[in-house]
């Protein structure tokens, strides 16, 4: 019995993630007015909507089910990079590097995700907060260890934040991703970094 209870629970998490894997690609595709559940359908080959519907009884909570998947996505695909930085300014530099790269790597969930900032849809809040919290702790081990500066870690991590949402535009719509990844780079160590007493 709890083999069976765990197939159906990974069957149920497979088709999930499947839906939303189409939700990302037509939302970049079409648009956030055009991603339907008959959209959604066609893409993912499904035979019904009342499959999505089954699974996610909203909208929202399949653009929920996005954001995380995005979250999830970029977390692996930068976790490899942040972890063989040592040291607080090389894990700076590294998250800002795998940000950067994991944008243009995928360039379709940013325009998915963009769809769903751009028009207010509710969700995404937690994974924002996160985001920022981890960027705090950078911050605060970092001026601890004498590396970097004594300012606001919350107003500088959604300045960073607000940066790379802001050059993730610009990487999708074609811009050189490493000049761009230089560039914040720069603009960031300089603002955090110790001066030498």
């Amino acid at each position: 019995m709890e083999i069976a209870r765990t197939r159906r629970t990974a069957a149920t998490e497979a088709r999930r993630a499947q839906i939303a894997s189409a939700t990302i690609a037509v939302l970049a595709e079409r648009g956030y007015a055009e991603t339907t559940f008959e959209a959604i359908c066609e893409h993912a080959g499904l035979s019904s909507k009342r499959l999505i519907s089954y699974h996610f009884s909203t909208k929202e909570q399949l653009f929920e089910a996005v954001v995380r998947q995005v979250t999830a996505d970029a977390a692996a695909f930068m976790r490899p990079r942040l972890d063989a930085a040592t040291g607080a300014r090389a894990q700076l530099e590294a998250y800002i590097r795998a940000n950067v790269a994991f944008v243009a790597a995928h360039p379709g969930h940013v325009r998915a995700i963009q769809q769903i900032v751009y028009n207010h849809v509710p969700v995404g809040g937690q994974e924002h907060d996160a985001a920022i919290g981890r960027l705090v702790a950078l911050f605060e081990d970092g001026r601890r260890a004498g590396t970097f500066r004594t300012f606001d870690g919350e107003l500088m991590g959604a300045a960073l934040r607000s940066a790379i949402d802001a050059t993730a535009d610009r990487v999708v719509n074609g811009h050189d991703a490493d000049h761009c990844a230089d560039e914040l780079v720069e603009i960031f160590d300089r603002a955090t970094r110790a001066e030498p007493s």
